[in-house]
């Protein structure tokens, strides 16, 4: 199977959770969203950018115009595309796995922009040939769901929450099932490979749900008792062979920046207030308004993406961005700032 463009498109599509997706498109990044994705950032650029200020989602994909000129022009991957990446790494690497790719997604040590988690992935021309054991799980897993057991990857954060997803799917609480949830699925290195062991949690049948695991090439431990978890190990196959995030970039040479836009005319000494991040925290500008001297502004900044309390409504002054007064919210989880009024 080859590695495309428009592969790329339905796994990005599926971690926004929007039916259909492209790269072309003119709104490329809705703000229901659960994930943003900047394409063709100028190379010198990226370090730079800032995917919490141009974006609205809480997870991000980026690369570099050096890194479009990975797809040939069929669409097709012809060298390892570098990408930048924040919110789940669990989530990012399930998603590609699902489509039979193998990937390579590192994480960083202090995550960007507030996002959970951030770090770099790399896609490779040879991530569809290349298997790995959490593909191989998978498919062990749909075989599973076609022999009617409930088989579930990434089920929930925690177990209990694992256990609270089989319920929502059971014909019966007899029904055999097994699943590994979130916190387990960091057992499995940046290559998709099980790292020491794998916990996956069930009820019934433990011998066809070990038959089906040891036929996919894993070592299964039996469980002692249904209150103990099935332990599975690496099928010990050769790693997979995909680039590091160095050598994808070292194989898609910098493209020349983008000619410099004209310049809009000036509008004012808060022209790109769009980027200006409020005080007193790192949200971005939602409303603002000029006082009748024009000395003053007003500015309330959006609420946390993260469900958090609103943040507060701030005069600053014009001339030195000095905050002359902040008013704290009403309530810690009152609503965006609709406008205000200077007397």
């Amino acid at each position: 199977m080859d590695v495309t463009r428009s592969l790329l498109e339905q796994i990005l599509g599926d971690l926004k959770r929007r039916k259909t997706f492209r790269f072309g498109d003119d709104e490329r990044n809705h703000e229901y969203d659960d994930l943003d994705v900047f394409v063709g950032v100028d190379d010198a650029a990226v370090a730079g950018f800032s995917p919490a200020d141009e974006g609205k989602a809480e997870a991000f994909m980026l690369w570099s115009r050096a890194g479009e000129q990975a797809f040939a022009a069929d669409g097709a991957l012809t060298r390892p595309l570098p990408i930048v990446w924040g919110g789940s790494r669990n989530a990012i690497q399930q998603a590609f796995a699902r489509h039979g790719l193998t990937i390579r997604i590192e994480v960083d040590g202090e995550p960007r922009d507030g996002y959970d988690e951030s770090g770099t992935l790399v896609l490779s021309p040879r991530s569809a040939d290349e298997t790995c054991d959490l593909r191989r799980l998978l498919v062990a897993f749909a075989e599973l769901a076609e022999r009617g057991v409930i088989a579930l990857a990434r089920a929930g954060m925690t177990q209990s929450a694992g256990w609270e997803s089989v319920g929502e799917r059971e014909r019966d609480a007899q029904q055999t099932a097994v699943f590994w949830h979130d916190q387990s699925h960091d057992g499995f290195d940046a290559l998709g490979q099980i790292r020491e062991r794998l916990h996956l949690y069930w009820r019934g049948d433990e011998g066809l749900i070990a038959e089906v695991l040891t036929r996919a090439g894993f070592a299964v431990e039996r469980p002692s008792s249904p209150s103990v978890a099935i332990v599975v190990a690496g099928a010990k196959a050769r790693p997979p062979a995909i680039e590091t995030y160095a050598a994808a970039l070292q194989a898609n040479p910098a493209a020349p920046p983008r000619r410099a836009r004209k310049a809009r005319a000036p509008a004012g000494p808060f022209a790109e207030l769009h980027r200006y991040r409020a005080p007193d925290g790192n949200k971005p500008v939602d409303r603002l308004a000029f006082d009748a001297s024009g000395a003053g502004l007003a500015v309330a900044q959006v609420p946390d993406r993260r469900g958090g309390p609103q943040h507060k409504l701030c005069r600053i002054e014009v001339a030195t961005g000095e905050v002359t007064r902040a008013f704290a919210p009403l309530s810690t989880f009152s609503a965006t700032c609709g406008g205000c009024v200077f007397k």
